[in-house]
């Protein structure tokens, strides 16, 4: 059997995500690997997402940095992990981009991957799901959604 050293698991903080992470803590239980909790902000700052504003006087970037990393404590906390490396990377690209050159620049074993359902407009774009397998850096593992989660 394959042991793995590092993991990596991609968040957006959903309830989704939150199984993935669930999936990569047991399954650092089980190897003693390594594990990484990574958010990624994509294209940053071209495409600022307004679900998180900076006050006027806050820089955007430091804020939204500040903000994920509140929300990486908080899904930890969720999940019940134990302490582990959590990492916020802003990219201009997209964010499977951003999974892949951090799984190979910290040479990750595993990523650790939700599946989201897709609709409209989204269903047609590339996700890191499609693409991160054909890299192939590493395995990945695409944890599927349940029912009702998503």
């Amino acid at each position: 059997m394959h042991s793995y050293r590092h993991i990596l698991c991609a968040t957006d903080f959903s309830a989704a995500s939150d199984l993935a992470c669930a999936r990569a803590a047991a399954l650092n239980e089980c190897f003693g690997a390594q594990l990484t909790l990574l958010h990624v902000v994509e294209n940053f700052p071209e495409r600022r997402s307004n679900q998180v504003i900076a006050p006027e006087d806050a820089d955007p970037q430091q804020y939204r940095e500040d903000e994920a990393r509140r929300r990486l404590r908080e899904q930890v906390d969720r999940v019940g992990f134990k302490p582990t490396h959590q990492q916020v990377k802003f990219t201009t690209e997209s964010a499977w981009h951003a999974i892949a050159d951090y799984a190979q620049a910290h040479q990750i074993d595993l990523v650790v991957l939700a599946e989201h359902e897709q609709r409209g407009l989204k269903a047609l774009l590339p996700t890191a799901i499609e693409h991160l397998p054909q890299t192939q850096v590493c395995d990945v593992l695409i944890v599927p959604m349940r029912r009702g989660v998503g």
